[in-house]
């Protein structure tokens, strides 16, 4: 069998038909995925979109994702699923799906610093409300002390 070449015509035409297949295959979501607008997520290697909320068909998974303070993602999925993304100090993050219950970030982080007499300082990082200071003597997280070497005066306790 001899092939022809093609006459420019029926090339568009391929062409169109082509890129029609690939723009509906690009809009649908991966069986068992529900795409909702958020962030982009990944299941069976299909990349999706799915944060932020999701009411799956029957028989069908949705996957939420919350972001975290330290730029990780907590993710989540069931037949229904909802995330919100941490917003600290005040908000930890979390993301709850039928399938999987209720996922956690990490608890808010705080910094405390104090400034030391003769010059120098102390810190400590620790869960949001247990970071205080008293300068020229002390960082306090997560109810632990870090005292300067040399502590100005009477330092309250």
């Amino acid at each position: 069998m001899r092939l022809r070449p093609l006459v420019p015509s029926c090339i568009a035409i391929l062409l169109l038909v082509g890129l029609a297949t690939a723009a509906m295959a690009a809009d649908a979501a991966p069986a068992g995925c529900q795409k909702t607008p958020g962030t982009v997520a990944v299941q069976d290697g299909f990349l999706f979109q799915a944060a932020g909320g999701g009411i799956g068909n029957p028989g069908e998974q949705s996957i939420c994702n919350a972001q975290c303070q330290d730029g990780s993602f907590v993710s989540c999925w069931g037949t229904t699923c909802t995330a919100s993304d941490a917003i600290c100090p005040s908000h930890r993050g979390y993301c709850t799906g039928t399938s999987t219950g209720t996922r956690w970030c990490p608890a808010c982080t705080c910094k405390a610093t104090a400034s030391c007499p003769g010059g120098g300082s102390v810190s400590c990082n620790g869960i949001v409300g247990s970071c205080f200071t008293v300068d020229g003597c002390y960082a306090s997280c997560n109810g632990t002390l870090h005292w300067c070497p040399n502590p100005s005066g009477s330092c309250p306790i």
